[in-house]
This record gives structure tokens, sequence and C-alpha cells, in this order.
């Protein structure tokens, strides 16, 4: 789920968007993720709550000073792709470096090993050898 702050923080924000029409035609709205965690095609049109099946979702994050928009082409992987897109936000603002996946499945980068391999990614509580 997008994390809310007001700009200012530390928190790196991923927006969830979709595109709906609406009298004034096509417009981006911010999606409404229901308290179990599942989009329901519903929107936040002018503060009220509106549902929309058509449409498409996009995320939209800040690089440096502009802002970045991806079209999502599967809305099952909307909330997984904004949590991932999250993730690789702060681990790039805390300067951990990124490598691609080796298996060219073309979900983003991944933390490279060489950054894992330095002990900053422990898994607290977990036995040494168990995953």
């Amino acid at each position: 789920m997008p994390r809310i702050s007001s700009g200012y923080g530390a928190a790196q924000r991923v927006n969830i968007l979709k595109k709906v029409k609406t009298e004034s035609g096509w417009n981006l709205f911010p999606a409404v993720v229901e308290s179990n965690g599942k989009l329901k095609d519903k929107v936040r049109v002018r503060g009220k709550v509106e549902v929309h099946p058509e449409g498409s979702y996009y995320l939209e994050w800040r690089s440096g000073k502009s802002r970045v928009r991806q079209l999502m082409p599967d809305k099952a992987e909307v909330l997984d792709l904004a949590r991932r897109k999250r993730l690789e936000l702060e681990a790039a603002k805390a300067g951990v470096p990124l490598a691609e996946p080796a298996n060219g499945s073309g979900h983003g980068p991944t933390v490279d090993e060489a950054g894992a391999a330095d002990g900053t990614f422990e898994r607290p509580g977990l036995p040494h050898g168990k995953s």
C-alpha cells in the first residue's frame, strides 16, 4: 500500500492511480485500496468514492523533481508492483546497489548479491541457514 506523507520526510511514496471516464473526459484519480488490501475498481473523485470498472491503473512516483507514471497492464499485479517500486526507491535512496534479475523476468531490479553479502539484509529472528 502506498505510504502517506507530506512529501518532506524520508518516506518514498508510490501512488496508485486509475484513469477513468467522467463527465469532463478521461482523468487520473487515486485508487482506493480496500481495508483487506485489495483493489475493487473504486476511485476517489473530488473527495467521494465512486466505482469505475473501466480504465487503466498507473503507478506514480517522483524521480528527483520530476513525476514518473507507469501503466500497469494487469490489475492483479498493481499492489505488488507498487510495493516493489517503493522498496526499490527506498533502497536507491539508502545507497544499496541494485541489479537486474538474472532470470530475465523483467519485474525490475533486485538487491545486488554483493550488497546482501555484507550483512545489511540479515533477517532478524530467523536462525542462520534457514529461510
